[in-house]
């Protein structure tokens, strides 16, 4: 048991989630009727007298911390509803950023990327990758000369 306790305590620092049915699924996992604290207070009468003490403080920091632990997701996903992100970026790194925001939930008000430009010897308009990942998720998709320019700053204060 002692061991056990050792694991979900370490498991717990690794826990995340992006949405609040995530969070709810996580508590309930770990703090519901056939979630695991239950399951190890149960396992806990069983355990030796003289080993009570020392156990009964690992249940009780156990339990202490996914409290702490669900309250602080809590906050971070209230954060990720509140935060407005307008993103800027043109190569595949800044598409890779941004794909793992739209992955982790954040609220994407739009994306500022480089014109299309012609590519290979046809000179074929080609969209930067920021903007194709945008439109797919339906994110509005800015491209100015330069952000420097009143256009751009209109957008950006807006």
């Amino acid at each position: 048991m002692k061991q056990r306790l050792k694991q979900a305590i370490e498991n717990l620092k690794q826990l995340s989630v992006n949405t609040a049915e995530e969070l709810e699924q996580l508590r309930i996992q770990y703090l519901g009727k056939k979630g695991l604290m239950n399951e190890l207070f149960a396992q806990f009468k069983s355990v030796p007298n003289e080993e009570k003490k020392e156990m009964g403080a690992m249940l009780n920091e156990l339990k202490t911390a996914i409290q702490n632990k669900i309250e602080s997701l809590k906050e971070i996903i209230e954060n990720k509803n509140e935060a407005k992100i307008l993103f800027m970026g043109t190569p595949d790194i800044a598409r890779d950023c941004l794909a793992q925001l739209i992955e982790d939930g954040w609220n994407i008000i739009g994306a500022f990327t480089r014109e299309d430009k012609p590519v290979g010897r046809k000179q074929i308009m080609t969209a930067p990758p920021v903007k194709e990942l945008a439109l797919q998720h339906n994110i509005p998709v800015y491209q100015p000369n330069s952000v420097r320019t009143g256009e751009a700053l209109e957008i950006i204060n807006d």
